[in-house]
């Protein structure tokens, strides 16, 4: 992507590990324009520009102060009004929120593979809102668009279900057995502890079967990884040098 004549050049634009910034992007587009599939791996940092909030720093520091505490089922048990008032908001932000421009221009060059896929710790469904094929799209959280009851007795063997409209003056309930409904996202208590099997995985395992299956079709191809906004946590996709020479993400996904 080539700036505009009467853009001023960018602060770092200097020296970055021996390569200057134009060496770094002349690179990664030769690397991309070699590659017959393109695999986009993704982090919150990418809803920035649309409004949306990374949750973490550049440090790791929560940027909401109650976030880690509000994203757990054991709230959603014990105080689902505190949960909702929470996911409730989150859930109308997204809806309301327009993913930027760089969706866009990042559809564009996947189309100009053969063959591209999507992995995405984002909950937001701005992916498939920007016009990226669902089927090309492994929400590996989960996705705010979809409910699930609290129960995972009631969860077995039913898939979850669109997201609703969200009314603060209720806490919206599971359309099978009429408890309490929680989004279908990761939670950082799910299946552990007491509570196993808390997240209904159904329509996750679903898309990692699809993308698995791209995985299989393309093997042996030019590949090139898109890294895009991925944190440290221990909830991050960001790939790393692992043991036996091998890369996987931060948290093992």
């Amino acid at each position: 992507v080539e700036p505009q004549e009467d853009e001023p050049a960018p602060e770092d634009a200097g020296s970055v590990d021996g390569a200057s910034l134009d060496q770094r992007v002349a690179q990664a587009a030769k690397l991309l324009a070699g590659a017959r599939a393109l695999l986009v791996v993704v982090g919150a940092g990418m809803g920035v520009d649309s409004g949306l909030d990374s949750f973490r720093t550049s440090e790791g520091h929560y940027t909401l102060e109650d976030y880690h505490a509000k994203c757990q089922h054991a709230l959603f048990l014990r105080d689902p009004e505190s949960a909702w008032a929470f996911h409730g908001a989150a859930l109308r932000r997204v809806r309301e929120a327009t993913p930027h421009e760089g969706f866009a221009r990042l559809l564009d060059i996947c189309r100009s593979r053969q063959s591209h896929f999507v992995v995405t710790s984002n909950v937001d469904g701005h992916f498939e809102k920007a016009g990226f094929q669902p089927s090309r799209v492994f929400n590996a959280h989960g996705s705010l668009h979809l409910w699930q009851c609290v129960s995972s007795a009631c969860n077995r063997g039913r898939d979850p279900w669109p997201a609703g409209d969200w009314d603060p003056r209720c806490v919206p309930r599971c359309k099978f057995c009429g408890k309490t409904a929680r989004p279908n996202a990761s939670l950082f208590d799910d299946n552990q502890g007491s509570f196993q099997e808390s997240l209904n995985g159904r329509a996750i395992l679903a898309q990692y079967e699809l993308f698995e299956a791209w995985l299989r079709q393309t093997r042996g191809w030019p590949l090139c990884i898109l890294e895009i906004g991925c944190g440290e946590s221990e909830h991050s996709l960001r790939l790393i040098p692992k043991d036996r020479g091998r890369w996987a993400c931060t948290s093992d996904e």
